[in-house]
């Protein structure tokens, strides 16, 4: 995919990429996509991502590669927030992976914050009457500031 020329650079970048091994990403994100243009139904088909969950290290990495096209489109002093967690069939450090997705990449993590739980808010599955829920692992906040 080509990227075409900003008609200036961002001075904030606000995300929350899909967690390591999380398959439905794409549907569960339909509402936000609509909202900015995208299309007005769920799109449930399985179509391969562009991220690898098969291995860790490999999935840091191309997130690694988003970071720096972040930095790219960023102006020198920008700032990023991120929330990132895990998904209880993986069990990896999520820490550990979003760490190693920003080394050399323009972007210097200067804090990163315990966000507790998604069961501290509203769980979409308990809104729906789904008792049997896994409790949520860890999520984390990271905040880094682009160094190049």
């Amino acid at each position: 995919m080509v990227m075409e020329a900003l008609p200036e650079k961002f001075s904030w970048v606000v995300t929350s990429p899909p967690y390591y091994g999380l398959r439905t990403y794409i549907p569960d994100q339909w509402l936000r996509n609509w909202f900015v243009g995208g299309p007005n139904s769920v799109p449930y088909e399985q179509r391969e991502q562009d991220m690898a969950h098969s291995d860790p290290d490999d999935f840091a990495s191309q997130l690694g590669k988003v970071w720096s096209n972040a930095a790219a489109a960023s102006a020198h002093d920008a700032h990023l927030v991120c929330r990132f967690g895990a998904i209880h069939d993986r069990k990896t450090d999520p820490l550990e992976i979003i760490k190693k997705s920003f080394r050399d990449t323009g972007w210097r993590i200067t804090t990163l914050h315990d966000a507790g739980t998604a069961s501290n808010g509203k769980r979409q599955a308990h809104q729906f009457g789904i008792q049997k829920c896994k409790a949520s692992r860890q999520e984390y906040d990271i905040y880094a500031v682009r160094v190049s």
